[in-house]
């Protein structure tokens, strides 16, 4: 990867990079782990591709990303979702996003605008698995990076 590919990150924190795909990736949780708290979401415009920006606390859990053209909202995927023409499914395992009913991440819906990323919603919060839905402006691909400070899962969806 070149530095523009890292935008404002450091190089030597990435852990690990997955190439552009549209393929499904995943990460098995450690079952040995407390559930990771999701404390934070940013979203982030970089020339050729759109960033999401997923933050924990002490750990990264599981994930499973896959992209989807008729995602639902809500832990059981039926609830309306939003109205982008594709979306990129985030699901992280044995991860919660509140805290005694508080909300650790303020803003859990969020339009954009940016070429690939439309919006972003948090569509589930239960039994240790928090999933995101990234709404895009059609089947885009995609990749990671895991931080190894400040634990973080970069995702970066490529521009059209």
């Amino acid at each position: 990867m070149t530095d523009a590919d890292y935008g404002e990150l450091e190089p030597s924190e990435v852990a690990l990079s997955l190439p552009w795909t549209g393929n499904r990736i995943t990460r098995d949780p450690d079952p040995e782990d407390a559930p990771a708290q999701l404390t934070a979401v940013s979203t982030d415009r970089s020339r050729g591709f759109d960033r999401v920006t997923f933050s924990f606390s002490p750990a990264l859990p599981g994930y499973r990303l896959a992209m989807s053209t008729d995602a639902g909202g809500g832990c059981d995927g039926t609830e309306s979702a939003s109205d982008a023409p594709a979306h990129l499914v985030v699901e992280f395992e044995r991860a919660v996003s509140s805290d005694g009913g508080s909300p650790l991440v303020s803003d859990r819906s969020r339009s954009t605008g940016f070429p690939a990323l439309v919006d972003a919603v948090q569509a589930c919060d239960a039994d240790g698995k928090v999933r995101w839905l990234l709404g895009t402006s059609g089947a885009v691909d995609y990749r990671i990076m895991e931080m190894s400070v400040n634990p973080r899962l970069v995702v970066d969806l490529r521009h059209p």
